[in-house]
């Protein structure tokens, strides 16, 4: 189906419009401008540092925690989800052209049997979006918040001095308050001091926050191209059964007259 073709109707019921609002904030898509290709070079330049800091940091934890079984354990979880994180958005950058063409031929390709209503279709691509979103919303919330508990879980250590007792033990010693940052990832700083402490904590979250995020985008992608196979499937396979009937029905008929 060409572009001119494309039913008006049809277009609108476009549920990768907002993917191609957020994927350039993650210089996913490739530039169409000397400026847009520079400044997309720049964004993806400074997220793989990124995501390649924060994997070589997770990966020192690990090592660092060796002592502690359950430490070293939360530590290995970090390093893997930031891993695949990282193995994601690789994958995308090598395939942008294909990217492109999905959002930009996807809706244009969606093949529609002259037969079939136009109330069918809407009313199938719906159900299907809204099926793909009710998948994707709760993931990228349960993602989300698990970021912000992490960061609210420390947040008394940014107002507590690391040389201030927390609390007495049932043995009535006194237990000295240790800061920990909100992600486990090493960093080159004294977590003890400030303010290297609220640098290091703040940086954890923002840093994180632009990987989760690319993450999040890129999933939801594949959540609504699923979405689409399956509503081509669907449509198609009405098609056919209303073929089959048409035809079986001209069959009959001639058996009739003969």
């Amino acid at each position: 189906m060409t572009e001119d073709s494309t039913p008006h109707w049809l277009k609108e019921e476009d549920a990768l419009s907002l993917h191609r609002t957020l994927f350039p904030l993650c210089a996913l898509l490739p530039g169409t401008t000397q400026s847009e290709i520079l400044s997309r070079r720049i964004i993806r330049f400074i997220m793989l540092i990124n995501n390649i800091t924060i994997l070589t940091g997770n990966y020192i934890e690990v090592y660092n925690s060796r002592s502690n079984f359950v430490d070293m354990i939360q530590s290995v979880s970090v390093s893997i989800t930031v891993l695949k994180c990282l193995v994601k958005y690789v994958v995308v950058l090598l395939h942008e052209e294909e990217l492109r063409y999905v959002l930009d031929k996807l809706m244009n390709n969606f093949y529609i049997h002259e037969n079939i209503f136009e109330e069918k279709i809407i009313s199938t691509i719906k159900e299907k979006k809204k099926t793909a979103w009710w998948i994707s919303i709760p993931y990228i919330v349960n993602v989300m918040s698990t970021i912000a508990l992490m960061g609210l879980d420390q947040t008394s250590a940014l107002y507590q001095p690391s040389n201030e007792p927390e609390h007495r033990n049932d043995t009535n010693e006194t237990v000295a308050f240790t800061r920990i940052l909100a992600v486990r990832m090493w960093l080159p700083i004294n977590k003890q001091l400030s303010p290297q402490y609220e640098i290091g904590y703040f940086y954890q979250l923002i840093a994180s926050s632009f990987v989760v995020y690319c993450t999040l985008v890129i999933d939801s992608f594949v959540a609504v191209v699923m979405m689409y196979v399956s509503t081509q499937f669907e449509l198609l396979g009405s098609s056919i059964r209303q073929a089959k009937q048409n035809v079986s029905q001209l069959l009959e008929m001639k058996y009739i007259n003969e």
